[in-house]
């Protein structure tokens, strides 16, 4: 078995071509590949039960070759042999293919746009539904009721189970006037500031230029209030600039812990079936080191097209260690200053600089540097309000 699934490649010279194609066609021996290469060589592939026979001949007509092995299924398998977490992987989707064609697999929602999925999947779990549910248990009508009893957001549902996937249709309560109000909204100040400019797309006016505001005032009102139409209600919209005050701290110890990476990674594989973990797959390990974690889940499938129910998480362990430091004043003022020009690239991000005032100052433990912005800025922020009957 083991010749049918491995290929050879001989790779004969130019000068032995032609001999070597003769010798293919007299003596009938049959390849699966005959090319001739870009450097005039010639290319033979064929099937290993025959490498002996190609040797023998090429051989005794002194056919100047060489010989390689193509790596088949066996050569994979055995490069792969010590791999346990594929094998683990292997096994387990076999097991999940031949027995699990009873369970649910996977869930699938559809008609929602309030409720959430995770907020439906909660439901359906509290009403006996989940994946890894065995499917000919499962109480249709005990569901559904159980779903519409327990559910604010939703008013119908309905569970149908093909294969192993569960399609979920559901229909919301209906959220209008009459319940929860209609929605506004009324354009509100971001910070406190001195008004520069206002620019009304919707909604009225309700402050001029030169007016000093606080957060929370109302800039731009989604209320109309005419003679003619009487009270009306809009989705207030606008940009209103205005001048403001910002201030950044900064504290800096001159004697702290800092955290250096070792170059150390460790990573670790865990397997989920449906919603049960399986622990055993783990290794424990009582380590004193300290570790950032970085995880990853995934789904296995079958050749990228069908998800099985088997969750695969890595987690990899970067090894680091505190270290204390301590900086003389030169280099925690270069550490401040670094901060506040990151922090001032923040704050200036949707802003224009007017001016600004730097000062610091030291004690025995920690160096301060505080920094008064003075910018312009659009402090128009939309807040929503609801009419109820």
């Amino acid at each position: 078995m083991k010749h049918f699934l491995t290929r050879i490649r001989i790779i004969v010279s130019a000068k032995d071509k032609n001999k070597a194609i003769n010798l293919i066609v007299n003596k009938n021996l049959s390849c699966l590949e005959c090319n001739v290469k870009e450097n005039r060589d010639l290319e033979i592939i064929f099937n290993a039960r025959q490498l002996n026979k190609f040797k023998t001949l090429f051989k005794q007509y002194d056919v100047d070759a060489r010989f390689e092995k193509i790596p088949g299924l066996i050569s994979y398998v055995e490069s792969i042999k010590h791999r346990w977490g594929i094998w683990i992987g292997v096994i387990l989707a076999t097991i999940v293919l031949v027995l699990s064609s009873n369970f649910v697999w996977k869930i699938d929602i559809a008609g929602n746009n309030i409720a959430t999925d995770e907020e439906i999947l909660k439901e359906l779990e509290n009403a006996g539904l989940t994946l890894g549910s065995y499917i000919p248990k499962i109480d249709y009508d005990i569901i559904h009721n159980r779903v519409l009893m327990n559910s604010e957001k939703l008013s119908w549902i309905s569970v149908n189970i093909k294969g192993t996937v569960a399609t979920v249709k559901v229909k919301e309560k209906q959220t209008n006037v009459e319940n929860i109000g209609k929605s506004y909204t009324n354009v509100v100040a971001k910070y406190d500031g001195y008004i520069s400019s206002v620019l009304v797309k919707e909604g009225e006016r309700v402050v001029s230029i030169g007016d000093v505001v606080k957060k929370g005032d109302i800039l731009i009102s989604g209320v109309i209030d005419s003679q003619s139409q009487g009270v009306r209600y809009e989705h207030a919209q606008g940009e209103v600039k205005a001048y403001v005050n910002k201030e950044i701290n900064i504290k800096l110890p001159f004697k702290t812990v800092v955290k250096k990476y070792t170059g150390k990674v460790k990573k670790k594989k865990s397997y989920k079936i449906y919603n049960f973990p399986l622990n055993f797959l783990n290794k424990y390990s009582n380590s004193d080191a300290f570790y950032d974690t970085i995880e990853k889940k995934e789904k296995l499938s079958v050749f990228g097209i069908t998800d099985l129910p088997i969750e695969i998480t890595t987690t990899t362990y970067y090894e680091y260690f505190l270290e204390e430091v301590s900086y003389t004043k030169a280099e925690i003022t270069d550490l401040a200053f670094i901060e506040l020009r990151r922090q001032i690239d923040i704050q200036l991000k949707n802003a224009e600089l007017v001016s600004k005032k730097v000062s610091m100052r030291y004690d025995s433990e920690c160096f301060y540097l505080d920094c008064e912005l003075y910018c312009l800025e659009d402090i128009a922020c939309e807040k929503e309000f609801f009419l109820t009957n």
